[in-house]
């Protein structure tokens, strides 16, 4: 049967009900409900009344629609088939004596206009209600649950409450009134609240009672407040207001009131009601105002001339169609002379009309919102027959607002400000054509403390930010700078000494990429600073380069020099302890002597030659050779020198192509690399030689400042040793540096490694991290073997396209974008982050068919971005990149065999093949 299927219809609580899956609660499947709880809960959704129905030792909530607006916000739809305990944690002290008495006596309850607070909305709100509990018995006839009807009376005691309050405020209302109040019976006072003694000057109110109020009328009104006291005796219940003057009797002095009389019965008999307010103020303050009416005329005419003679243009507007009312001289300098007052706007400057202004004019009369203009362009023709010309304004619209509220017409206000707009545009236009990303901090004060702020940026910083940087503006220095930079220092410093300096920095950026940056400050007194940020990280790079190259090429030099002069010196050494040898007979001691001087002799020329090869002064004899079989025969002589507990991997690459070289060097190179393999393995391990064809072209090297653009042959020689960190890698081919123990190396090895390399026109890239092994990887300039056709590339065009969405995640900065460039290029859509746990965020608002991810990263493997990212997508293909061998990466445990791997550096070619077959299309 269908789950929830005993509970059809029940509204919203139904609906609710029937999507949970009761099997993993404590109730069990809804078919395995006992009849009664199936009755009760039936009975409880379908009901109009608020309700709901705690079940089992537990006390399983069930409610229905009527119920749900009393939960408010917060526990709806989670209470449905929640633990009441769980559900009435704040109420709980309350509620539970009478749940218990319910569940273990059967004792049902009654309250009325109970306050039972509960949290809802986010708070604890005091509600009161009318609720009873009944026990609910299930099929054997014991106490299964209780059922809860309930009303909540929140707005009627309340409102009770507050009546009776109201009640007792009108009881003193009327001796509270600030102003008189006086009750007339047959022509005599018969009650005076305590503002009236006060009003009439007394000392107390009881000197009013049994007295007429005209004894306190002002001289000559007696007999008008006379008729209006009768006009009201026989009114009919009509309200009588009018203007009443009186003497204060404790000073004399006249005051005027406001009275409002009305019939009413007092006390059974016909009475008039009649309270006071004291206008003698506004009586007085009218009285002034007509002095003040005779001036105003002069004032304004005063007002006028001002206005005509202002500086800036003023206008004033009026009616739907904009009709000119006044304008003064200032505003025809900035139109040219026309006839303005008495025509439309529409008719009196229709090029104005047709720019906007005329709905901006009718949006400020409809609303009576002011409109403020800064720096609008408005085009204007300041005579017939002339040419348009623009001009800059600042101005106001305002709405001219009569007595009664309407609004009239337009006031407009404004200045011209053509010159100094055109000054700052010229500036903008520099500022925004600045090459490097320019920021503009101010210093601002917010709830009291000064701080600096981003206030302007330029073209550069928006083009280097993606638009990003819009984002920040007005944020405080503290909150856009990383911590740590001191730049915030240096923006105070800038400020507060005025001198312009420049500083150079490393900068890790939000992205985790590496930045060198050349920051120069500038003040702009009185309260900013402009900071110019030129990114020179490629330019340091390469000047770092450049000194590592003149540095290696010095001591080569010098490497070369000595060992030239040495082997002259060793030569004699040589040439003379061989004429000495013949001339000992064998048992004399000093024949053993010059066997010892010819043995360090040449042990040293061994030095000499390695120094020469570092120099690149050896003498060589290059030929055309195939890599693959010159490898193969030295693979006996390799395995004898790294050992039987060491494995040695052969993988030669098909097709490979071939390299002029001397053979000898060759040798001399992976006999070197074999050997520091071997030193780098602690027992058992594994070395892996590989070979293949390889293509840079200029996009990669680009990206990759240590490689060069062309066709190369790769021999890459792993290893499953310790690994070196990248102190050690940055001093990897210095001559005389080594690793090994004092005594146990000349730290020419890797030295003459390089200067093989170099000799022969290629390059070598070493890629190593601490505990997983190291790979070095040297590539040598491909040639044509004898007779064969020229290589030939292969077009972007004839390479395998896709447009499916491809997430990668490298933490290389620069291989990250390189990788996307060539990935869109081919036509995929890409997303790429060099942060793991943002590729996560990424992949939850996107369809992702491939990952590309680096094996080794920080805080998260590639490993581990794949299997989180396929918990929820099983059909994803994942394609691992790393700078280590497939045959490496496999052998540590890193990856399981059989995954899609692309070794680092890959060509644009493979690529998009490695793309393609990892898709499986």
């Amino acid at each position: 049967m269908q789950r929830g299927g005993y509970f059809v219809g029940g509204g919203v609580a139904g609906a609710l009900l029937r999507s949970i899956d009761w099997s993993t609660t404590p109730l069990g499947a809804i078919e395995s409900w006992p009849v009664s709880l199936k009755c009760a809960v039936g009975t409880v959704l379908h009901a109009r009344h608020p309700m709901f129905l705690w079940w089992g030792e537990e006390l399983i909530q069930f409610y229905n629609d009527a119920y749900i607006p009393s939960f408010g916000e917060g526990k709806h739809p989670a209470a449905m088939g929640q633990r009441a305990r769980d559900c009435w944690g704040e109420t709980w002290p309350i509620i539970w004596p009478q749940i218990d008495d319910v569940m273990t006596r059967g004792k049902g309850s009654w309250n009325e206009d109970a306050l039972v607070p509960i949290l809802r909305n986010g708070a604890i709100e005091d509600v009161y209600w009318t609720y009873g509990y009944s026990p609910v018995f299930d099929d054997e006839g014991r106490i299964g649950g209780v059922l809860v009807t309930c009303t909540e009376t929140t707005a009627r005691v309340v409102a009770e409450r507050a009546l009776r309050a109201s009640e007792a405020r009108y009881r003193r209302l009327m001796e509270e009134l600030p102003e008189p109040v006086l009750v007339h019976v047959d022509g005599a006072i018969a009650y005076a609240n305590a503002a009236s003694a006060q009003g009439f000057g007394l000392a107390s109110s009881s000197e009013l009672i049994g007295r007429s109020i005209v004894e306190f009328a002002a001289l000559g009104t007696g007999a008008r407040i006379e008729a209006r006291m009768e006009r009201v005796r026989g009114g009919e219940g009509r309200l009588e207001v009018a203007e009443q003057s009186f003497v204060r009797q404790s000073d004399g002095r006249e005051i005027h009131a406001e009275v409002k009389t009305v019939p009413i019965d007092y006390e059974g008999r016909p009475a008039m009601l009649s309270i006071a307010r004291d206008i003698t103020a506004r009586v007085e303050a009218e009285r002034e105002r007509e002095r003040l009416a005779a001036s105003l005329e002069f004032e304004r005419r005063r007002l006028g001339n001002l206005l005509q003679n202002a500086p800036a243009f003023i206008a004033v507007l009026r009616g739907p169609q904009h009709v000119f009312e006044l304008v003064n001289e200032a505003f025809y300098d900035l139109v040219g002379t026309r006839d303005l007052l008495g025509r439309p706007l529409a008719e009196a400057m229709p090029e104005v009309m047709a720019q906007g202004f005329g709905q901006i004019l009718d949006g400020v009369l409809a609303t009576g919102e002011p409109f403020v203009g800064t720096g609008l362009p408005v085009v204007v023709r300041r005579g017939p027959g002339e040419a348009t010309e623009t001009r800059f304004v600042n101005f106001v619209y305002q709405a001219l607002v009569e007595e009664d509220g309407s609004r009239s017409g337009v006031f407009i206000h404004g200045i011209d400000v053509t010159d100094e707009t055109l000054v700052q545009r010229r500036v903008r236009a520099q500022f925004n054509g600045a090459p490097v990303p320019t920021y503009v901090w101010q210093r601002v004060e917010r709830r009291g403390v000064r701080e600096l702020v981003l206030v302007d940026f330029n073209d550069a910083t928006m083009s280097l930010t993606q638009g990003g940087i819009t984002q920040c503006l007005g944020q405080t220095a503290a909150e856009f700078l990383l911590p740590g930079t001191g730049i915030l220092e240096d923006l105070e410093r800038c400020l507060a000494t005025g001198v312009t300096f420049q500083r150079e920095l490393d900068h890790v950026q939000r992205t985790g990429e590496r930045k060198r940056l050349l920051i120069t400050y500038a003040c702009a007194p009185p309260d900013m600073v402009l900071a110019h940020t030129e990114d020179v990280t490629a330019r340091r790079r390469t000047e770092e380069q450049l000194r590592q190259a003149q540095k290696m090429d010095a001591v080569g030099r010098l490497a070369g020099g000595v060992a030239h002069d040495f082997n002259n010196m060793l030569s004699v050494i040589l040439g003379n302890a061989h004429l000495l040898l013949p001339s000992l007979p064998p048992g004399d001691p000093r024949r053993e002597d010059v066997e010892e001087i010819l043995d360090a002799a040449g042990r040293s020329a061994e030095l000499t030659r390695q120094l020469l090869a570092f120099a690149r002064r050896q003498p060589i004899a290059p030929r055309v050779i195939d890599l693959n079989e010159t490898v193969g025969r030295l693979l006996k002589l390799l395995r004898r020198l790294i050992g039987e507990d060491i494995e040695l991997v052969w993988k030669p690459g098909p097709g490979l192509g071939h390299v002029m070289m001397d053979g000898a060097q060759l040798d001399q190179v992976l006999a070197n690399l074999a050997v520091n393999a071997r030193d780098a393995i602690a027992g058992v391990g594994r070395v892996v030689i590989e070979t293949g064809n390889v293509t840079f072209d200029q996009a990669w090297c680009e990206a990759n400042a240590s490689h060069q653009t062309g066709d190369f042959v790769q021999i890459s020689v792993s290893d499953s040793g310790c690994g070196m960190d990248q102190a050690t890698q940055a001093k990897l081919f210095e001559p005389f540096f080594t690793t090994r123990e004092f005594g146990k190396g000349t730290g020419l090895g890797l030295a003459t490694v390089y200067g093989i390399v170099q000799q022969n026109g290629g390059f070598i890239n070493v890629y190593s991290e601490v505990g997983l092994g190291s790979t070095f990887r040297i590539y040598l300039p491909r040639c044509a073997a004898p007779g064969a056709r020229p290589l030939e590339r292969s077009a972007v065009d004839a390479l395998p396209r896709g447009a499916e969405t491809v997430l990668i995640v490298e933490d290389e900065v620069a291989l990250l974008r390189l990788t996307r460039r060539l990935l869109e290029a081919l036509g995929y859509t890409v997303l790429a982050t060099a942060d793991a746990r943002e590729a996560l965020a990424l992949a939850e608002s996107a369809t992702i068919d491939l990952l590309i991810t680096d094996v080794i990263m920080p805080l998260m493997s590639g490993r581990e971005v794949y299997e989180s990212l396929r918990a929820s997508r099983p059909g994803l293909r994942c394609l691992y990149t790393s700078g280590y061998t497939a045959e490496v990466i496999t052998h540590h445990g890193v990856l399981e065999a059989g995954v899609h791997f692309l070794e680092k550096p890959f060509t644009r070619e493979a690529l998009a093949f490695k793309v393609r077959e990892a898709l499986g299309r």
